[in-house]
């Protein structure tokens, strides 16, 4: 069963914030909730990434650094 997951983000910094949304049966883990925020702000090029995993780790500490808290729940 498809779900969809609301990640939201805030920036500490700038107080800036967001919601994308996610689908999948099960909820996204942290560092693929990270890796796809980094895409939606376009932080990619900021990242060395080798393998997908890597990415979603590089992803998550990139977003801390930059003072970014996610929050992931189940919307439908």
């Amino acid at each position: 069963m498809m779900h969809l997951w609301a990640v939201t983000w805030i920036c500490q910094r700038d107080h800036s914030r967001g919601v994308l949304q996610m689908s999948g049966p099960d909820r996204p883990s942290s560092e693929q909730a990270a890796q796809a925020v980094a895409r939606a702000l376009n932080l990619e090029p900021q990242l060395a990434t080798q393998t997908d995993d890597a990415a979603g780790s590089q992803a998550a500490s990139l977003l801390d650094r930059l003072g970014y808290t996610l929050i992931v729940r189940k919307t439908a």
